[in-house]
């Protein structure tokens, strides 16, 4: 175990940590009229974690009650509709849908899909060009990319 002091500094009038530092860190600078401290103890590398604010907070293991954080819970969501469904996909099938539809195109929206056609048909001319000119560039392409990311994340 590897035990680490942290000085916890709260916001006095709600009581939330707004920041943790080292033990060792001078802390009598701070202006006890607006905030709080703290001094704990815990192991951060063993999944110790400050939870709470300064009345009722208490150093709490990750293994006995696991922390999660809505800010986690949303990024690995993106990550995951990402996955299935990057931003041009998702353009993809919402411009298709529209053009279907009987709903008449505003200009905007016409200007967009022109512009989105036309740097789809500008990355298909440039990659081409990359790939079919060996002496003057080294071409990765993204099939390359990904057994290349694979090949590497076998090995962690």
């Amino acid at each position: 175990m590897a035990l680490e002091t942290k000085h916890l500094i709260f916001i006095k009038p709600t009581g939330k940590l707004v920041a943790m530092m080292p033990g060792d860190t001078d802390i009598s600078n701070i202006d006890l009229s607006k905030f709080d401290t703290k001094t704990v103890e815990f192991d951060q590398e063993a999944g110790e974690y400050y939870n709470g604010d300064y009345e009722t907070g208490s150093v709490q293991s990750r293994d006995e009650k696991p922390l999660v954080q809505e800010n986690t819970l949303k990024y690995n969501t993106n990550v995951k509709i990402l996955n299935e469904y990057s931003i041009h996909k998702q353009l993809s099938i919402i411009i298709d849908m529209l053009d279907k539809s009987d709903i008449p195109n505003t200009d905007a929206f016409t200007e967009m899909k022109k512009f989105i056609d036309d740097a789809v048909i500008d990355l298909k001319e440039k990659t081409e060009v990359y790939k079919n000119n060996p002496t003057a560039y080294t071409f990765v392409s993204s099939d390359e990319d990904d057994e290349h990311i694979t090949a590497v994340q076998s090995f962690e």
